[in-house]
């Protein structure tokens, strides 16, 4: 949840320009055809534009342009195993198109391939400085490993060779700092448009003015208005405190059994009991709660995550004083589910709250510890805040985004900028994750397939992969007897695996206990490929070192507490 402005940029407002690289191998090319496709395409009729692209490969299977968009249609359509055989057959047929290579790497992103990815693209822009899309998907891949100089650097040249490209567009205007965005706004005469939830797209067209761009607000986050008393409040620590240790509660299934550890937290006074998770982001609470605590709705948000039901209705409050350990917080926001109840007693905190902070999970005894995160050389002290907000470490102390588009722009202030990720020496043996919002993702090898993206989940009982990683390397059968339940209420299909080793970071670990499941949603929604989920029956073995600022990531296995020399 984020209260940041999130950017959607209509494709039907917005001319679809050529990729730079794109250009017909004939004259015989079907020009009248291709018209028609990029114009499905702009349309968002991805079918249709599959369809048109399909057809002129086939009759001209020279054709850069139609391969390339070919393979993004399909992407779009989240058919990524046809686009990886369709961007490897471009590449057969026509093996020097800098176009077609752009094409394959954001295959392999969407695949979680990264390191693939990241070679190709690197080879075409070393090639072909010209290719916007190239740079677009490099400055994807720094965002995620916390390179933030580097992915404002590679998105800023994306822009400046494609500003029509919308999905460039939307990734710059995210990059933007502070009031900056409003600044960028004026001089591309954008507007923001702030629909209820029965808004179609198609309805603002009506209301678009010529030479203008629509940038939407999705009612799929909040209908809290931009710029509002609400909006403007800045979550802040009371007491400025650089180090603090709290118990964890265990959360138990029955007297024999617990699934998690919970945290205590005070909202106004009324204390509860929350699921502590890595998985999640920020602060989630009852309702029965939230009214106990005096929280009113300032605005609806849509709440989802694991589970087959889809999003469940909840709304936007603010806590005046919010007290973990001794830890005091003024004025936060905090969702609240509409449902009786929500995964955890009272509800969930996101580790991310604390990204300002060194995170130790101590989960084998039972403790929290927060300390300073390793100055950065020449870095000037920062105030602590609770990150209710779900968003990227931007990499640098910013300003809020502006709450107007009329805003003034501090250049001091942003002339630091962005910064890159730093590995301090004491953090050499700590391993890098990537990060997309509040979803930690770690390279995780199971049996002998190839390297995966797992998430990393407290929040989880029980390790889970897909059924096609479990497929690569071991048996997978019905599961009717484990129940899994998220915020989007139960997963109807679940599988169990037969044993296998799962390796990540510095560990091997035979795994007894994993079960299978469809992973889909999570990966569509961050882009990349989620292969399972390391949870809390492999993680509560460890002491877990979390570094959000710098996405790094160290484990420490207690040998004494599990009995093992």
């Amino acid at each position: 949840m984020k209260f940041k402005m999130a950017i959607c940029i209509f494709l039907s407002s917005i001319a679809l320009a050529q990729t730079p690289m794109a250009r017909e191998s004939a004259t015989s090319d079907p020009s009248a055809a291709m018209e028609e496709a990029l114009k499905a395409y702009k349309s968002q009729n991805w079918d249709q534009a599959q369809e048109k692209f399909s057809a002129i490969v086939l009759e001209y299977p020279k054709s850069e342009q139609a391969w390339t968009m070919l393979v993004r249609a399909l992407l779009k359509k989240e058919m990524v195993k046809e686009a990886s055989e369709k961007a490897k057959q471009a590449a057969i047929e026509i093996p020097n198109s800098y176009d077609i290579q752009t094409a394959l790497g954001e295959v392999y992103y969407r695949q979680g391939l990264i390191a693939d990815a990241d070679k190709t693209l690197v080879a075409v822009v070393n090639s072909d400085d010209s290719n916007a899309r190239a740079y677009y998907v490099l400055a994807k891949i720094r965002r995620a490993i916390s390179m933030y100089k580097k992915s404002r650097e590679f998105i800023d040249k994306a822009h400046d060779l494609d500003p029509h490209d919308p999905d460039i567009m939307q990734f710059w205007f995210r990059s933007l700092i502070g009031s900056e965005r409003g600044i960028q706004m004026r001089e591309h005469n954008i507007r923001i448009i702030l629909p209820s939830d029965e808004t179609k797209p198609a309805q603002h067209e009506k209301e678009k003015q010529p030479g203008e761009a629509i940038i939407e607000k999705p009612s799929a986050n909040s209908t809290v208005k931009p710029g509002s008393a609400t909006t403007s409040r800045r979550c802040t620590l009371v007491n400025q405190i650089d180090t603090a240790q709290m118990n964890l509660e265990p959360m138990m299934l029955d007297a024999y059994k617990f699934y998690g550890y919970g945290l205590k937290v005070s909202f106004n006074g009324k204390s509860a009991q929350l699921l502590l998770d890595t998985g999640a982001s920020g602060l989630l609470i009852k309702r029965s709660l939230a009214e106990k605590a005096g929280i009113q709705s300032v605005g609806h948000t849509d709440l989802g995550g694991i589970g087959d039901k889809g999003p469940t209705s909840g709304y936007i409050g603010f806590a005046d004083s919010i007290r973990i350990g001794n830890l005091e917080f003024k004025n936060c926001p905090v969702r609240v589910s509409e449902t009786r109840s929500v995964v955890g007693d009272d509800g969930l905190i996101g580790a991310d709250v604390f990204a300002d902070y060194l995170i130790s999970l101590d989960l084998s005894n039972g403790k929290l510890k927060l300390g300073p995160l390793p100055k950065r050389p020449d870095d000037s002290a920062k105030n602590i805040s609770l990150k209710t907000e779900e968003d990227e470490d931007s990499g640098d102390d910013a300003p809020e985004i502006a709450a107007s588009p009329d805003a003034s722009f501090d250049k001091t202030k942003a002339s630091a900028g962005p910064q890159d990720r730093y590995v301090a020496p004491e953090m050499a043996n700590y391993v890098r994750m990537f990060r997309y919002g509040h979803q930690l993702l770690i390279p995780t090898k199971v049996g002998d397939a190839p390297w995966k993206l797992f998430l990393i989940d407290t929040g989880a009982s029980m390790n889970s992969i897909t059924p096609e990683t479990a497929k690569l390397v071991t048996k997978v059968h019905n599961d009717n007897d484990t129940i899994i339940k998220g915020i989007s209420g139960k997963v109807n299909n679940v599988y169990s695996a037969d044993k296998a080793i799962i390796q990540f970071s510095h560990y091997r670990q035979v795994n007894q206990d994993m079960v299978t499941m469809d992973l889909g949603a999570l990966s569509r929604a961050i882009g990349v490929e989620v292969s399972g989920i390391l949870g809390f029956n492999t993680l509560h073995m460890f002491e877990v070192h979390i570094d959000y600022r710098d996405g790094l990531i160290d484990f420490i296995y207690d040998d004494k507490r599990f009995g093992r020399n």
